[in-house]
C-alpha cells in the first residue's frame, strides 16, 4: 500500500508542474467537483483535479453547477500539441523510473490498469530509444509518436473531425478503473450527440452554453 501511495503522490506532484496557476494576466475560477478555469496565455482550458482529464484549448465557454459541468470547446491543434508534449513526457519519466525499480515488480497491474491506461505508447516509445533526459534527440522523437497519435489514434482524429466540440463532466459517476476517484468526462461530442448526452445523463436545462450550432459567439 505505502508502494502505490508513493506513485500516486509522485504522479500527482510531477503533473501539477505541467499545469501551473495563473500568471499575472491570466484568469482562473474554481468550478465544482475540483475542476478550475484557466484563462492565460496559451488559451482557454479547463484544469481536473490532481491528475485527471484536462480539457486544452480553446474552451470557448462553460457552465456548471454542483453536480455537472457543460463545455464548449474549439480545439487548437498547436496547443494540444504542446499540452500533450509536456503530460507524456512527465508521464513517460515516471513510467521508466518505477517500471525499472525491482521492489515495484508487484505493482505493474496497479500501473498499467490505473495511472497509465495508454501503456502501450509508453512502451512504443521506449522502443524508438526515447530517454528521460529530455535531449534535443528525445524531443524529436517525442514529437513524431505525438505526430503520429493525431494522424491515427481514434480519439485525437475524432476530436479535429469537428471545428465545435461539446463536453459534459458529471460528477455522479467516476471514469472506470479509476483508483482515485474522479468525475466522469464524457466528450468530444458533436452538438447533436451533446444535446442527446445532456438528456441522457438529466443535465439541467437551467445549464446553457452560449454557443450556437454553426459555433459562432
Amino acid at each position: 500500500m505505502m508502494v502505490i501511495k508513493s506513485i500516486i503522490l509522485a504522479m500527482m506532484t510531477a503533473l501539477v508542474a505541467v499545469s501551473c496557476g495563473p500568471g499575472f494576466g491570466d484568469v482562473s475560477r474554481d468550478l465544482s467537483g475540483g475542476y478550475e478555469y484557466l484563462y492565460e496565455g496559451s488559451g482557454a482550458r479547463l484544469l481536473g483535479p490532481s491528475w485527471g482529464r484536462q480539457i486544452y484549448p480553446k474552451v470557448v465557454d462553460y457552465d456548471f453547477d454542483s453536480t455537472f459541468i457543460i463545455v464548449v470547446q474549439k480545439p487548437s491543434l498547436s496547443d494540444y500539441k504542446a499540452f500533450l508534449h509536456g503530460k507524456l513526457s512527465i508521464e513517460y519519466g515516471v513510467f521508466i523510473d518505477y517500471e525499472d525499480e525491482n521492489t515495484l515488480k508487484i505493482d505493474v497491474d496497479f500501473l498499467e490498469r490505473y495511472l497509465f491506461p495508454d501503456s502501450i505508447l509508453y512502451r512504443n516509445m521506449q522502443s524508438r530509444g526515447i530517454s528521460t533526459t529530455r535531449s534535443t534527440a528525445d524531443f524529436n522523437l517525442m514529437q513524431s509518436v505525438i505526430d503520429s497519435l493525431f494522424q491515427y489514434d481514434p480519439y485525437y482524429v475524432d476530436l479535429f473531425s469537428r471545428p465545435v466540440n461539446y463536453w459534459i463532466i458529471s460528477h455522479r459517476e467516476q471514469n472506470e478503473h479509476d483508483y482515485i476517484p474522479m468525475s466522469k468526462v464524457y466528450g468530444p461530442y458533436s452538438r447533436e450527440d451533446y444535446l442527446k448526452k445532456r438528456k441522457e445523463l438529466g443535465v439541467p436545462e437551467e445549464l446553457t452554453l452560449k454557443l450556437d450550432e454553426d459555433g459562432d459567439k
